[in-house]
């Protein structure tokens, strides 16, 4: 199948449709990319992999995490003289018990929980500390009742990814030639493949781009 990077969700059905040439379709194509979405998005790739930054502020312990937050790897705190540590992630009902009179103790943060898009810290911040978060974001929806203008990564970057897991499912379910699914499966391990080794090549020279809380 050709490179395809590029383009929306109508760019990708019509390429799929024209690489199996069957009338009456283009309905089972769409649910075909939108399975594929759903089976990829846990995973990390460059491009649903980011950074974000906040300044905490003395007796706040919650701020409310990026919009397109799913999952953290790491969050950094920056002390004033430039020494950094990495927080422990802990339960939200462990600070809780930990800080079971609110907001009673005061101090360098050292743990995190995470609860309903919100973040929140223990020992509350005792003054302004640098926070910085790497973790997995959620890329702008495409369902399938999308409109054929609608985009994201997946129609980019990982175009070849869902393009080929989608014609796996669509020769294995709609089409039943199971040899033909088999090499589209094989073809979409590949390329998930080369993805993260781009993304790990990414993690190793500190490449994210930035955005903030």
């Amino acid at each position: 199948m050709p490179s395809s990077l590029g383009g929306n969700f109508g760019d990708m059905i019509d390429r799929i449709s024209g690489y199996i040439r069957r009338d009456g379709i283009t309905g089972d194509v769409r649910d075909a990319i939108i399975k594929a979405i759903s089976f990829y998005e846990g995973d990390r790739f460059h491009f649903n992999e980011g950074e974000a930054s906040a300044t905490t502020a003395a007796g706040t312990p919650l701020y409310t995490l990026p919009l397109d937050y799913r999952e953290a790897d790491t969050f950094k705190i920056t002390k004033s003289d430039g020494y950094s540590y990495v927080l422990k992630p802990v339960t939200y009902q462990y600070i809780n018990e930990l800080d079971i009179n609110q907001n009673s103790g005061w101090g360098e943060p050292t743990v995190y929980a995470t609860y309903r898009d919100q973040l929140r810290l223990y020992p509350v911040p005792d003054q302004a500390y640098t926070l910085e978060l790497s973790y997995q974001k959620d890329l702008t929806e495409v369902s399938a009742s999308s409109s054929t203008a609608a985009t994201n990564a997946w129609m980019s970057d990982g175009a070849n990814l869902i393009e080929a897991k989608a014609m796996a499912y669509l020769f294995r379910y709609r089409l039943r030639n199971f040899q033909a699914a088999h090499e589209f499966d094989q073809e979409a391990m590949n390329e998930r493949n080369r993805l993260k080794q781009k993304a790990n090549r990414q993690i190793a020279t500190g490449f994210f781009r930035k955005t903030w809380f």
